[in-house]
């Protein structure tokens, strides 16, 4: 047998012929990720989707001095400051967070547009409409927005059985399709089938591909 022949068989043997994915992991071996994962992401919904981050009312008389210097123009007459007390004080911090658990593609598709940089909707009924940024910056200051046409909020946060994770096809050792019962918080009475999707970063860490929300 010609050794090329002989490269090509043991190539295949192995399972890593170039262009063919490799096996899909146990489930034993993801299953402790996907919880952290997932438990992880609570947080991170609420920061983009939920509430936000803590801040100082601008309605409120108490701290009506910390908007006294502010104009009624521009993004400051619909934001409030981040408080102090708040866990994440800049959206690269935000971000690093959220890269731990989502992956970049997601984040960079779905989340980041919404949460840093604002974006149109187009619907057929009401038109095209601007969504402002959910958070800004400034060299001072950090911002969330508080104006009354925000329309991306989130759904009650979804509680996942773990017990009942199992992965389905198509699965491979880059990407892997989970599926468990889960239920809205306030509805433990109403379980739905719920899917995840993980991927391989490239450093080698599996990350959330699909919203836990």
């Amino acid at each position: 047998m010609k050794k090329g022949c002989v490269l090509l068989a043991v190539i295949i043997s192995l399972g890593v012929l170039p262009g063919c994915s490799s096996r899909a992991p146990e489930l034993s071996e993801i299953y402790d990720r996907v919880v952290e994962l997932v438990e992880a992401s609570y947080e991170l919904n609420e920061i983009f989707y939920g509430d936000g981050l803590p801040y100082y009312d601008r309605n409120l008389e108490i701290y009506a001095p910390m908007y006294s210097d502010y104009t009624t123009e521009g993004y400051t007459r619909d934001y409030n400051i981040v408080s102090d007390l708040a866990k994440y004080h800049s959206v690269d911090e935000i971000k690093m967070a959220a890269e731990r658990v989502y992956s970049q593609a997601l984040l960079e598709e779905v989340v980041y547009p919404s949460a840093f940089t604002g974006l149109l909707i187009s619907g057929a009924a009401s038109g095209t409409q601007y969504v402002n940024a959910r958070y800004v910056e400034s060299e001072d200051d950090f911002y969330i927005y508080a104006g009354e046409d925000q329309t991306l909020t989130s759904p009650t946060p979804l509680i996942y059985d773990y017990a009942t994770m199992e992965i389905v096809r198509p699965s491979n050792g880059e990407r892997v399709l989970l599926r468990m019962t889960a239920w809205e918080e306030d509805a433990p009475d109403s379980p739905t089938t719920v899917k995840l999707t993980l991927t391989l970063s490239e450093d080698g860490v599996w990350l959330l591909d699909s919203l836990t929300v």
